[in-house]
C-alpha cells in the first residue's frame, strides 16, 4: 500500500441548497434498494443542508457501521472524519480479485490507516507504484 491520502474536497458532493431536501436530488440509487425516505437519518440518505454566509451546502452524515454499506465487501471507513462505504485492501491484488475492482490500486488510506481500493486516476495519484 503506498499510504496516498484522496483529497476530501474530490469526494465533496457540491450542490446548492435551502433544506436537506434539497440535497437528495439526483442521489437516489438504481435497481432494487430498500426505499428510504431522503433526507432521512438513516445511511446513505442523512443529509443536511448547512447554510453559511446566506448560501446553503449539503453535507453528507455518512456510514457508522459496516453494515450500512448494502454492498457487499465493503466496508465503512472514516476519511477525513466521515463514514464512506469502501473496498478494503491490504494490496494492489486485493482490489482486482476480491473486490472485482479491475483498474483500481490500493491507494486509498483512511483516518485510521486501513488501505481501501481506488481508480488512481480519481485522486491524481502517481499510478507508478
Amino acid at each position: 500500500m503506498t499510504g496516498y491520502e484522496p483529497d476530501p474536497v474530490a469526494c465533496e458532493f457540491d450542490q446548492p441548497c435551502s433544506v436537506a431536501a434539497d440535497c437528495c436530488e439526483g442521489t437516489q440509487h438504481p435497481g432494487s434498494l430498500p426505499t428510504i425516505s431522503c433526507p432521512s437519518s438513516n445511511y446513505p440518505h442523512n443529509w443536511t443542508c448547512v447554510v453559511s454566509g446566506g448560501a446553503g451546502h449539503c453535507v453528507h452524515g455518512g456510514c457508522s457501521t459496516d453494515s450500512d454499506c448494502v454492498v457487499p465487501g465493503l466496508e465503512c471507513m472514516q476519511l477525513g472524519g466521515i463514514g464512506h462505504c469502501v473496498a478494503p485492501c491490504d494490496d494492489d491484488a486485493d482490489c482486482g480479485t476480491e473486490q472485482n475492482m479491475d483498474g483500481a490500486r490500493c491507494v486509498g488510506q483512511s483516518d485510521l490507516d486501513e488501505g481501501f481500493c481506488a481508480e488512481v486516476e480519481q485522486f491524481g495519484a502517481d499510478s507508478s507504484g
